[in-house]
């Protein structure tokens, strides 16, 4: 189910644990948002047209230290 607003934020849950939180155009992520893979990733940036761009990883199962997507 997806939950927008009229400022193109909002929430898409693409899988029961893969959730999706920010900037939304034609409800698929453009801007800058996160992509949350259950309690074990976490992925910030800028997406576009549905896909990262470039960000940074959390793997909380390791140590939880930013790393850089390019």
């Amino acid at each position: 189910m997806n939950e927008k607003d009229e400022k193109n934020q909002g929430k898409i849950n693409l899988t029961e644990s893969c959730r999706y939180e920010g900037a939304i155009l034609n409800g698929l992520p453009h801007g800058q948002g996160k992509l949350s893979y259950g309690d074990n990733y976490e992925i910030e940036g800028d997406f576009e047209k549905g896909f990262l761009k470039h960000g940074m990883i959390k793997d909380h199962k390791k140590n939880g230290i930013p790393q850089k997507i390019k």
